[in-house]
């Protein structure tokens, strides 16, 4: 147990680490809202579906997790690990991840990689922070998030 009054993580310990973990992100993808439907038309009578929405694009890491995807548990609830990690900074300009939003890999060493469409299926949270981490898999998300 630490002494009264004293912090077991350091207050300036993500500035000092964070440049070493942001070096690692050696992709560059795109983060998109998915396409929309748009307003009516009422000559036409057509709904018109808007494109994606991007909101960040820059450098991540991108990274298979291993496996398939196995099915498991947390707090009673049924839950898939996505086969992808997708790494990207803490700060994307204030837009915030969300469960069905789209990865488009632009670059990547790995050339198989470029041109690939994700589809966030979690964004987990923690309480120390370096990268915001992605759960991402090849196949949009079926179930709402619950």
């Amino acid at each position: 147990m630490p002494l009264r009054h004293t912090r077991i993580i350091h207050p300036r310990w993500r500035p000092h680490y964070e440049p070493t973990v942001l070096g690692t992100m050696t992709a560059r993808i795109r983060l998109s809202k998915p396409e929309r439907l748009g307003i009516r038309d009422p000559v036409s009578g057509k709904t018109p579906r808007l494109p994606p929405v991007p909101y960040y694009e820059g450098a991540a890491r991108v990274q298979a997790r291993g496996g398939s995807s196995p099915a498991g548990s947390t707090a009673e609830r049924d839950v898939d690990a996505a086969p992808y990690l997708v790494g990207v900074p803490v700060d994307l300009g204030g837009a915030v991840p969300e469960r069905g939003d789209l990865v488009d890999v632009l670059d990547a060493d790995d050339p198989l990689l470029p041109r690939q469409r994700l589809y966030v299926t979690e964004v987990p949270t923690a309480s120390v922070i370096l990268q915001r981490n992605l759960g991402a898999d090849l196949h949009p998300p079926t179930t709402p998030q619950g």
